[in-house]
């Protein structure tokens, strides 16, 4: 009789830099990796933030059409509600960890 599996506890991370990382589907079917902390769609600035919105990640004028499509808005209310939904930026590792003989090596 085999075990039944564990659930993951923990938060994935990314393999390289050890940050804590978050999945979406994209607008090209593959996953990508995404930082787990939203940011406001409106006001962000810097790296690029995609809106999620039903388990996936989203290019805006294609989640403006979608929203259009789906709800009947208007463009401007598909593109206010599109806003309004949480954006996630994607994952680019920022530093690589050293390790103990590089730091060694470094003094």
């Amino acid at each position: 009789m085999s075990r039944p599996k564990k659930k993951r506890t923990s938060r994935p991370r990314c393999r390289d830099c050890g940050a804590p990382i978050v999945f979406f589907r994209s607008w090209t079917g593959n996953w990508r990796t995404f930082d787990p902390k939203p940011v406001n769609g409106r006001t962000h600035v810097g790296a690029l933030a995609y809106p999620i919105l039903y388990g996936r990640a989203w290019r805006l004028q294609e989640l403006v059409d979608e929203l259009m499509a789906r709800h009947q808005y208007s463009s401007a209310e598909a593109e206010d509600e599109a806003y309004d939904v949480p954006w996630r930026v994607a994952h680019t590792c920022r530093e690589t960890p050293t390790t103990t003989s590089e730091r060694e090596h470094d003094q």
